[in-house]
């Protein structure tokens, strides 16, 4: 219990203290007036496009799926949505757990199995995150601005590119390594392991070969190529998205310049910060804004733009699951004791079959 509760507690600090990075140099009036002035056609183009985002989300998922179980979009859309809300509501990014236990419960598939689907998921992605900032902020001026007293410059931001892109460059190595060499793999781990526990060494090659499981994912070229491609899109309607966003606050933002925002903004929602991502979404892309609009963006209406951001993030994804758990097709009673938020008995309780989901 003290665990959860310093968890929380390191989550809400982290939180509290990128919303005061946020707003420390801004009129909270004048913040509420560039809220109220935003163009609401605007702002319904972006929660559109973020519906979009959702729908390529759930089909890249069910791409990695699908060689551990046949499911179709309707069927997985609602367990997406849960996890997505889960995610985001979550602290510390507890809710990274949600869809493989829900992939699970209700699809039949080995849970390890299913956390390598969005292991894969985050390496792809993360790979594209360091790709896209090296290119991407070249544009960046080299004496850089400031933002809330924190000063950016361009060749900070290529750093942290090359640091990403090399992290999950090597994370994606190894885990391609552990796919083609499984059974090596798990010999390893049993003979370095048994030297301590033969049970111990028994549990871990077993989690272990059921990972690598879920590594299988992409059987041919042409799944690979679609999942690229549904990868591009992801990438693409969320800068959009932004771009959109932007235009209801009077900034034009550019593609390459929506997508060197977005990437701050990825940046940010990477710390574990506490439920709702809330902070670090909103200053990274006030960082990312100021990279390109220095004048306003600091300003409220810079501050408007990001709070507006993680309103619509977060509106859009808590608003689909609460609504898929409303009508009943996910049950949550196991699923937040399997994320370490739920009461044994209430999880015991609760515990749904491979059939209980309703068909679409």
């Amino acid at each position: 219990m003290m665990g959860r509760g310093l968890k929380i507690a390191a989550s809400v600090a982290i939180s509290a203290f990128f919303v005061w990075l946020s707003l420390r140099a801004v009129d909270l009036r004048e913040l509420g007036e560039a809220l109220a002035g935003a163009r609401l056609e605007w702002l319904a183009a972006a929660l559109a496009l973020g519906f979009l985002g959702h729908v390529v989300r759930v089909q890249r998922w069910r791409l990695l799926l699908e060689p551990l179980a046949r499911t179709s979009f309707w069927k997985l859309n609602p367990l997406g949505a849960v996890g997505f809300m889960l995610l985001m509501v979550m602290p510390l990014r507890l809710g990274e757990l949600a869809r493989p236990y829900l992939a699970g419960q209700y699809l039949g598939v080995r849970k390890s199995g299913a956390m390598a689907s969005v292991v894969v998921e985050r390496v792809v992605d993360g790979l594209a995150f360091g790709v896209l900032m090296i290119v991407l902020l070249w544009s960046v001026p080299e004496p850089g601005v400031s933002v809330a007293g924190v000063q950016v410059g361009a060749s900070g931001l290529r750093t942290g590119g090359l640091m990403a892109a090399g992290a999950f460059g090597g994370l994606g190595a190894a885990l391609f390594a552990a796919y083609r060499h499984r059974d090596r793999a798990a010999s390893v781990v049993r003979r370095v392991l048994g030297m301590v526990s033969h049970g111990l060494a028994g549990r871990v090659a077993g989690m272990l070969e059921s990972f690598t499981e879920g590594l299988a994912v992409m059987p041919s070229a042409g799944r690979v190529a679609e999942y690229l491609v549904l990868t591009v899109l992801f990438w693409a309607q969320a800068a959009a998205a932004l771009a959109c966003l932007a235009r209801g606050f009077g900034f034009e933002l550019g593609a390459g310049q929506a997508l060197s925002v977005l990437t701050m903004q990825v940046m940010g929602v990477m710390i574990p910060a506490g439920p709702g991502m809330i902070g670090t979404m909103q200053f990274f892309t006030q960082l990312g804004l100021v990279l390109f609009a220095p004048g306003r963006a600091s300003a409220a209406v810079g501050a408007a733009f990001a709070h507006a951001s993680w309103a619509l993030n977060f509106g859009q994804q808590v608003g689909l699951g609460l609504f898929f758990v409303a009508i009943g097709r996910v049950q949550m009673g196991g699923l937040l004791e399997a994320v370490g938020f739920g009461g044994a008995r209430a999880g015991a309780a609760a515990q749904p079959s491979a059939g209980s989901l309703p068909p679409p």
